[in-house]
């Protein structure tokens, strides 16, 4: 099982006042092995127009459809009172996505919505739902599979049956504060439902229940995003794990993080994580060719070691937590970076940040070709610009107004000419070099 993301719709994280929607694939539903023409979309735009609260807004997104009780929690509640725009008092997301089945053409397509509230401070789900495409361009009809609203969950009465009449009673009381596909994580639910459907094999597939079928579609689907906001979710992962292997399910188990300080692995994963930093060295060393090794200190602790990393070169060593900011922000995007190769949806905030912009390009080109996931970064480096202008879908503008444009080609422009000059609709470059006169020339009055 494989994932396409199609688009996003978003309102409501920190500065985006109004609907911002993007599209990552032609609206037209290609067939399994032509499905994109670039598989890499670069977000360009100045400071403050919201480009790192879209990130935000699918880490957000990511949070809710994974963790049941992520809005119960108090560090989160702050988080949120926080980053929701103050006006809206609430986030919307809508994703379209396409789950490609073994042995189909064509993806089945999903939209899933989720409407999170402000009551006073505290945050709940104020609707969700979950559709499918009903025609072959994304903007056809979709037929409701369920829908929640105020905590009630609504079966489409025509695919309502006895696994769906579980999930609606086991939900009741609940689904005012977590989303539907994040009850899956929800032991004492999920170990029922299994018990339900192993006493009634012959009676039920994945086309007798449309809702269970959408939940499980769209766990999985967040479980492949990866988000990187220079901080790390390896707590997370770490959680998901247990509950995977508690129920054998190995073939979405737990990958290993690695980041440019202190890694905290399950000795289960030891071996694993082993080869994982060996590679990240293959990685750092063509930006770093002096470097030597990357030595691993393991400390055990439980079931646990913790793993320091020192950096060998010819005539020292240093510790990661000492290497050069650019290193470690290398250091810390390798796991993000793989997850593209390997098929998962990422989504870096800032990728330029301390990254030469020619070995940026020389990553990008590889990723193109070779990765087979989805990239999506938000940037300032205009190098990027000039090997994606060629590809629909694959450079977006934020204006100073919120408004997002897409690039597409038009004759001999160019963007990276056209962008600087303030071309770009929304684009605010109306400045030139002797507006700073006043600033660092005059007495400050």
């Amino acid at each position: 099982m494989g994932f396409i993301l199609y688009r996003i719709e978003t309102y409501g994280m920190k500065n985006i006042n109004d609907k911002i929607t993007i599209d990552f694939q032609n609206q037209t539903i290609n067939r399994k092995n032509n499905k994109n023409l670039s598989n890499i979309k670069a977000i360009y735009g100045t400071n403050g127009t919201g480009k790192s609260a879209l990130i935000h807004s699918i880490d957000l997104y990511k949070q809710v459809v994974l963790e049941p009780n992520y809005l119960k929690q108090n560090n989160n509640i702050k988080t949120l009172n926080k980053m929701i725009n103050k006006v809206k008092k609430e986030f919307y997301m809508s994703v379209i996505f396409g789950v490609n089945e073994e042995g189909e053409e064509i993806p089945h397509i999903f939209k899933h919505e989720v409407l999170i509230k402000l009551d006073n401070t505290i945050p709940y789900i104020g609707f969700e739902d979950c559709s499918t495409l009903q025609g072959q361009t994304i903007n056809s009809t979709y037929n409701e599979i369920y829908r929640v609203t105020n905590g009630d969950l609504t079966i489409n009465e025509f695919d309502n049956n006895e696994f769906d009449q579980f999930i609606v009673e086991k939900s009741k009381n609940i689904l005012k504060y977590a989303t539907l596909p994040s009850l899956i994580l929800d032991e004492d639910i999920f170990s029922e439902l299994m018990q339900k459907m192993m006493n009634n094999m012959d009676g039920f597939s994945e086309l007798n229940s449309k809702t269970i079928n959408a939940m499980l579609s769209n766990f999985l689907f967040a479980t492949d995003i990866t988000t990187y906001l220079d901080q790390t979710d390896w707590h997370e992962e770490r959680d998901f794990e247990d509950f995977i292997q508690h129920y054998n399910k190995h073939e979405i188990a737990y990958k290993n993080r690695i980041n440019a300080n202190e890694d905290w692995i399950r000795k289960s994963n030891i071996e694993q994580y082993r080869k994982d930093v060996k590679r990240m060295y293959n990685f750092i060393v063509l930006f770093k060719p002096d470097l030597k090794e990357i030595r691993v200190d393991e400390r055990e602790d439980q079931e646990f070691f913790h793993c320091f990393k020192k950096m060998i070169y010819s005539d020292y060593e240093v510790d990661s937590d000492y290497e050069s900011t650019g290193i470690q922000k290398l250091m810390q995007l390798f796991s993000s970076i793989e997850d593209v190769t390997k098929g998962k949806i990422v989504f870096i905030d800032e990728l330029d940040a301390n990254v030469n912009g020619v070995y940026l390009n020389k990553l990008l080109e590889y990723l193109k070709n070779q990765g087979k996931g989805q990239l999506c970064f938000t940037t300032h480096n205009l190098y990027p610009m000039h090997y994606l202008y060629k590809y629909s879908n694959s450079i977006d503008f934020i204006g100073e107004t919120g408004k997002l444009i897409s690039w597409k080609k038009n004759g001999n422009y160019k963007p990276y000419t056209q962008y600087p000059e303030g071309m770009i609709v929304d684009s605010p470059f109306n400045i030139e070099a002797f507006d700073f006169i006043y600033v660092f020339e005059s007495e400050g009055e």
